[in-house]
């Protein structure tokens, strides 16, 4: 699949809700996010003719807590879908692990020759990053003015995972493929 394609299409939902938060307010952001959202599934649908799994678990968690906020005019639940997807997120890799089936090797080793311990503690890491990015979430939103979590959803969230990534590749470095 297309990453810059699935990158862009994960992040022009996410500048619009910015925008229209900005603009009018977090319904008004939220309803754009959902359309987007559905816009740029079928977009990916209809270049790639498939969808990743992350990228359609990941929309259908954003529309379904979007249309949620929407119809019950409570933003509440725009406001956890973050920490609802980054726990099944941690979840998910801590349970694909114990179940023999390693979600981030399927996803990395092309790139990377590890180890089982390695792939655990990459697994680890991720599961505990993906927590604390929940955890955080929660934080942010029930103490701080709606405002302060836009802004930490849009500005907060995208550059510590990047950091997250830039330092596991660095951790694990040594794993690299050269000839993949």
């Amino acid at each position: 699949m297309n990453t810059y394609l699935q990158k862009l299409c994960e992040l022009v939902p996410l500048v619009l809700f910015f925008a229209f938060y900005k603009a009018f307010d977090i319904f008004a952001a939220t309803a754009v996010m959902v359309v987007t959202s559905i816009i740029s599934l079928l977009i990916i649908l209809w270049i790639e003719k498939r969808i990743s799994h992350i990228l359609l678990f990941s929309a259908v968690i954003s529309i379904i807590s979007g249309i949620v906020t929407l119809y019950s005019k409570d933003a509440t639940y725009i406001k956890m879908k973050p920490t609802v997807l980054y726990i099944i997120f941690a979840l998910g890799l801590l349970v694909s692990k114990t179940l023999g089936k390693d979600f981030l090797q399927m996803a990395l080793g092309h790139a990377f020759e590890m180890p089982k311990d390695k792939w655990w503690q990459l697994t680890c890491s991720f599961s505990l990053f993906f927590v604390s990015l929940a955890v955080l979430n929660e934080f942010v939103w029930r103490n701080f003015p709606e405002e302060v979590w836009v802004n930490f959803k849009v500005f907060g969230i995208i550059p510590l995972n990047l950091c997250f990534v830039i330092l596991q590749f660095y951790r694990f470095k040594s794993y690299l493929k050269l000839n993949h």
